[in-house]
């Protein structure tokens, strides 16, 4: 069996306990919210017909998507919009 396994019965420094990797190295991610919005040339109280998406498109307006943290607060919303307009 030694010959099979010889992790198992060699003895080793440490003993019994393991020796798990350091947090330093872990990764922390992110989870992020997909958050779409319509940029229209004047106020609307709803979306624009397919027929206009393609014209709405073509002049850099239409249905845009940002991505958000979810740990983050309300003040990157704008921030974030800004950036299309």
């Amino acid at each position: 069996m030694t010959r099979s396994f010889p992790g198992y019965f060699k003895p080793s420094i440490l003993g019994k306990k393991r020796c798990f990797p350091s947090t330093k190295h872990l990764k922390v991610t992110t989870k992020n919210t997909a958050i779409s919005f319509y940029l229209l040339p004047r106020n609307t109280s709803h979306t624009s017909l397919p027929s206009e998406e393609l014209e709405l498109m073509q002049a850099g307006l239409g249905k845009k998507t940002v991505t958000l943290p979810e740990d983050g607060d309300h003040t990157e919303v704008p921030s974030s919009i800004q950036l299309f307009v």
